[in-house]
């Protein structure tokens, strides 16, 4: 098991701001986090959402690998998190989406491949917790027909509407793009019960 989390910062849409961030905010974050319990981090930007092109409204991505999920919490609640969001705020456009999954691997995020699909599946009915392990065993089911061991899932645990991801890694953009239709009959099943936001992304490792 691993336990990672996906943060949608909400940046200002300023090109300069931007720039000033990416270069202070990696400092920020390797003594914020190393000392919180993040194991390892990536860092990079949205390019599509559900093969809509968004690169022009800069999203960017943070994943971090936790020790446990209570060191995630612990920090959430520390005056360290508090002093980090303080260093953000010129960069800020309002709070950052806090994401937070127990999933099968960890490893195959933080390789050499950049390139990454982020599948998130919210149950239509959003109260009950079997939707999601119903999701979670097709996805397990479907990868072990397909002998795949890298595809990364899991269930959200800080989510008051529980969340399920599933996240493909890949070497190149043209990887991604001719992988995006093999599992379709898997996504078209899970939509029975479930919305699906597909979001495409370029990331690079964030130094812990």
């Amino acid at each position: 098991m691993a336990v990672i989390e996906l943060v949608f910062p909400k940046l200002k849409k300023d090109p300069e701001l931007i720039k000033q961030a990416l270069s202070k905010v990696p400092g920020l974050a390797r003594a914020a986090f190393k000392e919180a319990g993040v194991q390892r981090g990536l860092r990079g930007f949205i390019d599509s959402e559900n093969g809509k092109d968004v690169t022009s409204e800069l999203r960017e991505l943070v994943i971090l690998e936790w020790l446990s999920a209570s060191d995630f919490t612990t920090f959430i609640e520390s005056s360290a998190f508090v002093s980090y969001m303080e260093h953000m705020k010129p960069y800020a456009d309002g709070p950052p989406e806090l994401d937070l999954f127990e999933t099968n691997i960890g490893s195959p995020l933080f390789g050499p491949r950049e390139f990454l699909e982020i599948i998130l599946v919210r149950p239509k009915n959003v109260t009950s917790l079997e939707d999601v392990e119903t999701i979670l065993k097709k996805v397990k089911s479907s990868l072990e027909e397909a002998n795949d061991s890298e595809t990364i899932y899991g269930a959200s645990v800080n989510l008051s509407e529980q969340v399920a991801t599933i996240i493909r890694t890949f070497a190149s953009r043209e990887e991604r793009e001719a992988a995006k239709n093999s599992q379709q009959e898997l996504l078209s099943e899970i939509g029975k019960l479930a919305v699906v936001t597909r979001l495409n992304a370029e990331v690079k490792q964030l130094p812990i």
